[in-house]
C-alpha cells in the first residue's frame, strides 16, 4: 500500500507543476499524449477487425466536412468539457471531501460511459482520453487559469484532427 500512495502522491506533484507549465506546452503536449492513448488502446483492432474502437466515423461522413468540423471540434468538445469536466469537478471539489487524485478518476469514468453507445473498447478509450483532459483541466485549475480553454483546446485539436484524417 504505501507504493501506491508515493505514486498517487508523486500524480498529485506532476498535477501541481502541469499548473504553471506555459499553456501552449500544455496544450502540444495534452494532443500528442492523447493521440498516444488511441493509437495504444485502438491496437488490438487493428489487430483483430472485431475488436475495432468503432466510433462516429459513418455519421460524420454523412455531416460534410465543414459541418463535422464545426459540430465535432468546436461544439462537442465545449459541451463535453463543461459536463464531463468542469462540471464534476467543481462539484466533487464543493460538495466531497474526495483527494485531488480521484476528481480526474470520477470525471474519466463519467466521460468513457458516455461514449460507451459505440463499443466497450471505444468507451475504455474514451475514458482513457477523459482522465487526461480532467488531469489538465484540474492542474489548471490550481495553476494560473486556462482551466477550460486549454481543456477545449485539445480535446478540439484532437476531434478535428480525427475528422481531417478521416476524409482523406
Amino acid at each position: 500500500m504505501p507504493a501506491l500512495h508515493a505514486h498517487w502522491t508523486r500524480y498529485a506533484r506532476l498535477l501541481v507543476h502541469l499548473g504553471h507549465w506555459h499553456p501552449l506546452a500544455v496544450l502540444a503536449g495534452g494532443v500528442l499524449i492523447i493521440r498516444l492513448v488511441d493509437e495504444l488502446i485502438g491496437l488490438p483492432g487493428r489487430l483483430l477487425p472485431e475488436l475495432a474502437l468503432g466510433g462516429p466515423q459513418s455519421a460524420i461522413a454523412a455531416m460534410g466536412i465543414g459541418r463535422a468540423l464545426f459540430e465535432v471540434a468546436m461544439v462537442g468538445p465545449a459541451m463535453e468539457t463543461a459536463l464531463f469536466q468542469a462540471l464534476p469537478i467543481w462539484i466533487l471539489r464543493a460538495w466531497t471531501r474526495l483527494p485531488m487524485i480521484g476528481l480526474p478518476v470520477v470525471s474519466a469514468a463519467i466521460f468513457g460511459a458516455t461514449h460507451l453507445h459505440y463499443n466497450l473498447l471505444y468507451g475504455v478509450s474514451a475514458a482513457a482520453v477523459g482522465w487526461i483532459l480532467a488531469s489538465v483541466y484540474l492542474a489548471r485549475l490550481r495553476g494560473d487559469g486556462w482551466a477550460f480553454g486549454l481543456t477545449f483546446g485539445i480535446h478540439a485539436i484532437h476531434n478535428g484532427a480525427e475528422v481531417l484524417f478521416q476524409q482523406w
